[in-house]
């Protein structure tokens, strides 16, 4: 269970917020391997962590040689596609607004998520160990509660290179000062 700061729940492992607050939720997708034919849909969470909560994978190795891990991006994408309908759903103005801790009055206008369907990805964080993998992409610059202070909308999808599977769905705010 994690406290969500200014909405006032516990919530467990995933959540999808909405325009009344915060609920429990998953989206489904077909296995990438399997070309969408013959298998189960497999169940892929969808989390949405304030603005600048600490990740787990945060502690892990940097990935530094991208090209390496291009089959598994390949994956990961195949997956991400098919749940892109449901994460637009959830995805809205009002959930992004939820997210900020810092910048709330700035938020207020924040009226628009741009579309999901064209971002890129890239890896940004490796467990070799576990073998998994983080992928990042930056949806939208947001507004900001200092010049110095420079705000994005993130997804990250959590990637298992030994199930070649998509195993969650990350949606948050990160930012950083540059003084």
């Amino acid at each position: 269970m994690r406290p969500v700061p200014g909405i006032g729940l516990t919530v467990a492992v995933s959540v999808v917020l909405g325009l009344s607050g915060v609920t429990s939720g998953e989206i489904s997708a077909q296995e990438p391997s399997d070309g969408g034919a013959g298998k189960d849909a497999a169940k892929v969470a969808v989390e949405f962590i304030p603005e600048m909560e600490r990740m787990p994978e945060d502690s892990w190795a940097v990935a530094r040689e991208p090209e390496k891990l291009a089959a598994d991006l390949k994956n990961a994408l195949a997956a991400w596609k098919l749940c892109i309908p449901d994460v637009e759903k959830q995805l809205t103005a009002a959930a992004v607004r939820q997210l900020s801790r810092w910048a709330q009055k700035q938020m207020a206008d924040y009226k628009t998520v741009p579309s999901i369907r064209d971002v890129t990805f890239q890896p940004e964080r490796l467990n070799e160990a576990a073998k998994q993998i983080r992928f990042e992409s930056t949806v939208d610059k947001l507004p900001s509660h200092s010049p110095i202070v420079f705000r994005q909308l993130k997804i990250f999808l959590l990637y298992n290179q030994g199930t070649a599977k998509l195993e969650r769905v990350i949606v948050t705010i990160r930012g950083w000062a540059e003084e």
